[in-house]
């Protein structure tokens, strides 16, 4: 009788071991390496820069996820067409990563490990929240930042960036 319980507690010690190290969080060596945007609530970037008025490339968002930290690199909000970069601390989490400067959540990103994306809402609450789906690779930013400034398109994105206040700020609502 002592050997079955000895068994049956063993299994149930591995059984927990097995429970621990699938719940301490995503599988980094899938979300590592460089992801951008494809989406915005759910439609692709030339129809949500149509529906707002503004060149493509200012959509343009790239995150490099390293064991460590996450690296925003993007155009500004202002609608300038001036990259930003930004450095976050990275912690893991069950269903995906999440970015922090200090205390504060800067991006919460949901891994869906069958499409392999990773999805960040933002929003004041579910009801309104935009959600943002990345697939991996990168946009070359700076090709792109040369098409705005010198491009087709330069002279609309130097439209919002001189007088673009109102615009801005329907743009980082939505």
């Amino acid at each position: 009788m002592k050997s079955v319980t000895k068994k049956l507690a063993a299994l149930v010690l591995v059984g927990i071991m097995m429970f621990s190290l699938t719940a301490c969080g995503v599988d980094m060596n899938k979300v590592k390496g460089d992801w951008t945007v494809s989406t915005i609530g759910g439609k692709d970037l030339a129809t949500v820069a149509a529906e707002k008025g503004i060149p493509e490339q200012l959509l343009y968002i790239n995150y490099t996820i390293s064991d460590k930290e996450i690296v925003l690199n993007g155009f500004n909000n202002d609608l300038s067409g001036n990259l930003t970069t930004d450095t976050y601390t990275l912690k893991k989490r069950s269903n995906g990563v999440e970015g922090y400067k200090g205390d504060t959540v800067m991006c919460s990103l949901i891994y869906d490990e069958k499409a392999d994306t990773l999805t960040m809402k933002i929003g004041t609450d579910e009801a309104t929240a935009v959600s943002y789906v990345f697939v991996k690779g990168s946009k070359d930013l700076q090709a792109a930042q040369a098409a705005l400034m010198g491009g087709s398109e330069s002279a609309e994105g130097e439209e919002y960036a001189e007088g673009g206040e109102e615009e801005a700020a329907d743009y980082e609502e939505e």
